[in-house]
C-alpha cells in the first residue's frame, strides 16, 4: 500500500510565473495511465494533461499558476490527479477515457490544493506515488479469454488442511464398527418374557425329552383328583 500522497502545492507570491515539478512515480508492476484535470484550464497550465508510466518508472510534470487568469477566488483551485491501471480488456476504453470528461472518485490518485505563499523557499517537487487513493482493479462483466487459468493447479484445495484433523486409531474404529454393526434387542421387555414361557431348545436334547413348567397359577386352576378308594 503507497503512502498517503501530497494535498497542496504552494507557489511562491512574488514570482508566479515560477512554475513547480509534479514528479510522479509508479513503483508498481502494472502499466498506468494518468489524467492531471486542473480546475480552471486558464489560470493552471501543464504541458500535457494525459500520460502513461511503464512499471518502475517515473514523470515530471511543469505545473504553472497564475491567479489573475482565473474568473473566480484562486483559493478554490485545485489539480486533481486520476490514474487507470492497463488490462487487456480495457484498452479500448481507456482511450475513450482518456479523450473524454469522465472520471470518478475511485480513480482518483490524489487533489492537490494550489496556493500562494509569501515565503522565500517553498518546495520545487510535489512527489505523488501511485496508485495513492485510485484502484487499480475494474470489474469484469463479460468473458475474458485474455486470461491464462492454466495455472489453477498451484492453487490451494478447498480441503488442503483436513490432514491436520486428529486421526483415531485403528484399535477405536473397529470398537466403533462392532457397536454399529451389533443388533440391539428390540424389546428388552419382551424378550425375558418369552425366554421364560418357552426356554431355548438345549443342543443334544428333543422336545420330548424337556420338561415343561406350567406357568405359574396354572396348577392352581386343575381339578383334584378324587380318592381312589371313592372312586371304587
Amino acid at each position: 500500500m503507497s503512502p498517503r500522497p501530497p494535498q497542496a502545492m504552494v507557489f511562491p507570491k512574488g514570482d508566479r510565473s515560477a512554475p513547480r515539478t509534479l514528479l510522479i512515480r509508479n513503483p508498481t508492476e502494472k502499466e498506468i495511465v494518468l489524467k492531471l484535470v486542473p480546475s480552471c484550464s486558464r489560470a493552471i497550465s501543464i504541458p500535457c494533461p494525459c500520460l502513461m508510466l511503464k512499471p518502475r518508472k517515473y514523470a515530471e510534470v511543469k505545473v504553472t499558476f497564475n491567479p489573475e487568469l482565473s474568473e473566480r477566488d484562486w483559493r478554490t483551485h485545485h489539480l486533481s490527479v486520476y490514474a487507470r491501471a492497463v488490462h487487456p480488456y480495457n484498452v479500448g476504453k481507456l482511450r475513450m477515457w482518456l479523450k473524454g470528461s469522465a472520471v470518478s472518485r475511485r480513480q482518483l490518485v490524489t487533489q492537490l490544493a494550489l496556493s500562494l505563499e509569501a515565503i522565500r523557499f517553498s518546495a520545487q517537487e510535489v512527489i505523488v506515488d501511485l496508485p495513492g487513493g485510485a484502484q487499480m482493479w475494474e470489474s469484469v462483466t463479460r468473458a475474458t479469454p485474455a486470461i491464462d487459468d492454466s495455472d489453477t493447479f498451484t492453487c490451494l484445495p478447498i480441503d488442503g488442511d483436513t490432514q491436520t484433523a486428529v486421526v483415531p486409531a485403528p484399535e477405536e474404529l473397529e470398537q466403533a464398527k462392532r457397536t454399529v454393526l451389533e443388533p440391539e434387542p428390540c424389546c428388552w421387555l419382551l424378550g425375558p418374557l418369552l425366554d421364560m414361557l418357552f426356554p431355548p431348545l438345549e443342543p443334544g436334547r428333543g422336545a420330548s425329552q424337556m420338561d415343561f413348567q406350567p406357568c405359574a397359577g396354572y396348577a392352581s386352576r386343575q381339578p383334584e383328583e378324587e380318592p381312589r378308594d371313592q372312586q371304587a
